[in-house]
């Protein structure tokens, strides 16, 4: 047989393959709507006039010392308590898949009479 020398690949990296890296994560964490609202907000920010940026960000810190910072406070805490609650449901159903893999491969051990042992070594 004759070897064919493999081709080197080049990849190269710019914003929106960045980018597109960056929106695929944020899905399989479950934080895509997270993400496109920050894009969003960045975006209207980077649209602005400099000078409205810098009342827009006054305003906010004055939003702050009033009854409005309640508000953004609450915000805050919705999201962040949004963010535990998935972690904590993905770590579920992540060790109830696993459960239900083990029990799944020990019915199939008993009713083969043959032990399993690739399936073993993937539930560890």
């Amino acid at each position: 047989m004759s070897h064919k020398p493999r081709k080197s690949i080049h990849v190269t990296t710019n914003m929106w393959a960045a980018l597109r890296d960056v929106l695929i994560h944020s899905l399989t964490k479950g934080q895509f709507p997270f993400a496109v609202f920050a894009g969003l907000i960045a975006l209207a920010l980077f649209r602005m006039p400099s000078a409205d940026v810098t009342i827009l960000a006054n305003k906010l810190i004055a939003g702050l010392y009033k009854l409005a910072g309640l508000s953004y406070a609450a915000n805050v805490g919705l999201v962040c308590g949004w963010f535990f609650h998935a972690r904590w449901q993905r770590r579920l159903i992540a060790e109830e898949m696993a459960r239900i893999g083990r029990e799944k491969t020990t019915w199939q051990e008993q009713k083969l009479g043959l032990p399993l042992s690739t399936a073993k070594k993937a539930l560890k």
